[in-house]
C-alpha cells in the first residue's frame, strides 16, 4: 500500500434537522484537549493515510463553534464554561465503500465527561472522512447532557 498524506477534514456542512433547536446562555470556550500532535498511519486500502489526531480535533472544533454561533452563542477564548474535545481515534473499514469511524471525547466544565463512537460512509474515503466529522458535531449537540451545560 501506498503512503498518502490526507487532507485536514473540510468544513463539512451539517444538514439542518440533524442537530436540535438549543440555546446558548454565556460564552463558550472550547478546547483541543487532543495533547499528542504526531501523524498517525490509517489503513484506507489501496492506501496507508497520514493523518494527525490534534488537526483533525481542530476541525471538529471550528465545526462545533459554528454551530454555536449560528444558535447565536459566542465563543470566547476566555469564557469561564469549557468543553473540551478529543479525537482520540480514526479507522477507515472498506467493504463495498469506505466508512470512517471517529472515537472522541467530550469534557465539560462542569465535569460531565463522554465517549462517543460516530462514523460516515461514502465511495469516496475523503467524503466519509468529512461525514464522520460531522457527525462528532451531531454527536455533540444531541446530547442532553451537553446541551443542558449550554443553557
Amino acid at each position: 500500500m501506498s503512503q498518502k498524506r490526507a487532507d485536514t477534514p473540510s468544513d463539512f456542512q451539517i444538514k439542518s434537522g440533524e442537530i436540535p433547536s438549543f440555546s446558548v446562555s454565556e460564552p463558550i470556550r472550547i478546547v483541543n484537549a487532543q495533547t499528542p500532535s504526531s501523524d498517525v498511519i490509517l489503513p484506507a486500502p489501496p492506501y496507508k493515510l497520514i493523518i494527525n489526531y490534534k488537526q483533525y480535533t481542530d476541525t471538529a472544533i471550528k465545526l462545533l463553534a459554528g454551530e454555536i454561533e449560528k444558535r447565536g452563542g459566542k465563543i470566547s477564548e476566555d469564557a469561564s464554561k469549557v468543553i473540551k474535545v478529543s479525537i482520540i481515534d480514526v479507522k477507515i473499514a472498506t467493504t463495498v465503500k469506505f466508512r470512517c469511524i471517529i472515537n472522541f471525547t467530550v469534557e465539560t466544565g462542569d465535569a460531565y465527561f463522554k465517549g462517543f463512537e460516530v462514523a460516515g460512509g461514502s465511495w469516496n474515503y475523503e467524503k466519509a472522512i468529512d461525514l464522520a466529522m460531522a457527525n462528532v458535531v451531531v454527536g455533540i449537540l444531541n446530547n442532553e447532557r451537553i446541551l443542558r451545560y449550554l443553557k
